[in-house]
């Protein structure tokens, strides 16, 4: 959530450096920004504080149903575990890892949550996991390369979605300040550079120091400032290529700097998708080069047609990898990420929908790696059938019960939630931890028939965090206790009753639990 506020600095800096006004006004005017940005960033959490928790949503990622504690517990500081910053003291359930401190750990809660609301108890932001022992490395700790650490930020899965262009933004910032020396203070053009690299420099630092997990949707803001500085970069190191000079040579470094990094990144996924690419962007940045490198601007007549060839070479070089990755999004084969991902995130033969390799559309994954997958949707937004037969079935016997039933964690609950708008009950919230529904408050729902079928087992989702799920690791929470109850005082539902097996003819898949429906309350 804070996220937002990490391109505050670029923008006061520009502003204090570049506007055409006095240093006073200036800082007067920094300070009443500072001001309306944090009362308009307060304003949700003071009117979620304001409404009575009975008539809210309870607030999910939190321990004491707080606005605050999910802010900036939760979703800000939780992410700068591994710095030794704890979160404990205002109220945040589980901390996260993988920043900056270490490289090794596995991701822990790393999505932000959502709220849950009291009538549906939805929540509104999903998240990956770590997967059981061989499952893909996806969803463990790595996440496709270099994922934890102060390096994250050129691993594999982050930079094969905005990072192609690393080398030719950092050519461009350096040059567009070192070249407008002594220019005056407002000039538009050294303004646009000190933005946006100021923007690439904070992100970089903010992300390299925090988890980011498995949401390659945050690299969004990282999109653009790499964009307009490749724009504005390439503008620039043509007209100094054009006019000769030690500069010239400013634009041909740049290309073949990104050319090879560029390979390098591509290289790492050749042996599961488009082996051609990597030898193509070699091939053409390599042209690019020498093309450049030829057309001088002495040999007017020759110079300048072998200089736009080489401009020409040098653009195809610089977009044919990140165009391959991006028009992935029409190829079904690849599904969905869940996360915001195009194309593959983890190199060579890892397979996982939607994130590390293609899978027949409208199937599922066997492993739980992708997001997806985690979550038990189909390729395609559905429910599987056996799905749907059990959706049909409590539906049908829930004899008017608010909810059609519960489970004992969030991923469990989200196909039948999002495919078919059912009033499913998750117990625990995003993370498994969140002490609501309260036990006590559970068995009062089902004393009141309120919840009459209690679905127990599913994806696991949260590895270790997820509740309910036979995993020991997440220790005793709310939601553990009230499947314990479940399991001990329910009655088991035949998995014939509802069309499905009741004997599997296989264990259930790596990061999955058996599912068992019970009916719970009078008459069971």
């Amino acid at each position: 959530m804070l996220e937002a506020w990490a391109v505050l600095p670029a923008l006061a800096l520009v502003y204090l450096v570049s506007a055409p006004l006095a240093l006073r006004r200036r800082l007067a005017h920094l300070g009443l920004a500072a001001l309306v940005t944090t009362a308009v960033s307060a304003s949700w959490m003071l009117a979620v504080t304001l409404v009575p928790a009975k008539d809210r949503p309870y607030v999910d990622g939190t321990t004491n149903n707080s606005a605050f504690s999910m802010v900036v517990g939760y979703n800000f500081l939780n992410r700068f575990g591994s710095l030794g910053i704890s979160a404990a003291a205002t109220g945040s359930v589980s901390a996260t890892q993988g920043g900056g401190g270490h490289r090794g750990d596995r991701e822990r809660g790393a999505a932000g949550p959502g709220a849950v609301r009291a009538d549906t108890h939805r929540t509104s932001e999903r998240q990956g996991a770590q997967p059981a022992p061989g499952a893909s490395p996806l969803a463990a700790g790595g996440f496709g390369g270099a994922q934890n650490g102060w390096a994250k930020m050129f691993g594999t899965t982050l930079a094969a979605q905005t990072g192609w262009f690393y080398p030719f933004a950092a050519a461009a910032v350096v040059c567009g300040l070192r070249w407008r020396r002594g220019r005056p203070r407002t000039d538009a053009s050294r303004a646009g550079f000190l933005l946006w690299g100021a923007w690439l420099a904070t992100y970089f630092l903010v992300f390299s120091a925090g988890s980011v997990g498995p949401h390659t949707y945050y690299m969004g803001v990282i999109a653009v400032p790499l964009a307009a500085l490749t724009g504005a970069g390439t503008v620039q190191m043509w007209r100094a290529h054009r006019a000769g000079g030690r500069r010239a040579w400013a634009l041909p470094v740049a290309v073949a700097a990104t050319t090879v990094w560029s390979a390098c990144l591509a290289d790492r996924f050749a042996a599961s998708f488009l082996p051609w690419l990597a030898p193509a962007v070699a091939a053409l940045g390599l042209a690019a080069v020498v093309l450049l490198a030829l057309a001088r601007p002495q040999r007017p007549r020759t110079g300048g047609r072998l200089a736009l060839v080489g401009l020409a070479a040098s653009l195809a070089a610089l977009l044919i990898a990140p165009s391959a990755w991006a028009v992935q999004v029409f190829n079904p084969a690849y599904g969905t990420s869940g996360m915001g991902s195009v194309g593959p995130t983890t190199p060579n033969r890892e397979r996982s929908r939607g994130s590390s390799g293609p899978q027949s559309a409208g199937a599922r994954t066997a492993s739980p790696a992708g997001f997806a997958a985690l979550a038990g949707i189909a390729s395609d937004g559905s429910l599987t059938p056996d799905e749907r037969r059990l959706l049909g079935y409590t539906r049908a016997h829930r004899d008017g019960a608010r909810y059609v039933f519960a489970t004992t964690n969030w991923n469990a609950a989200s196909p039948y939630i999002l495919s078919a708008g059912a009033d499913v009950l998750p117990l625990g919230g995003f993370s498994g931890k969140v002490p609501f529904p309260a036990p006590a408050d559970f068995r009062r729902l089902v004393a009141a028939g309120q919840v009459r079928y209690v679905l127990v087992g599913g994806p696991a989702g949260l590895g270790p965090l997820a509740a309910g799920t036979g995993n020991t690791a997440a220790g005793p929470t709310a939601a553990t206790r009230i499947a314990d109850w479940v399991a001990a005082t329910c009655t088991k539902v035949p998995a014939s009753a509802y069309g499905g097996t009741d004997t599997p003819a296989a264990p259930p898949a790596p990061g999955r639990a058996a599912r068992t429906l019970y009916r719970c309350g009078p008459g069971q």
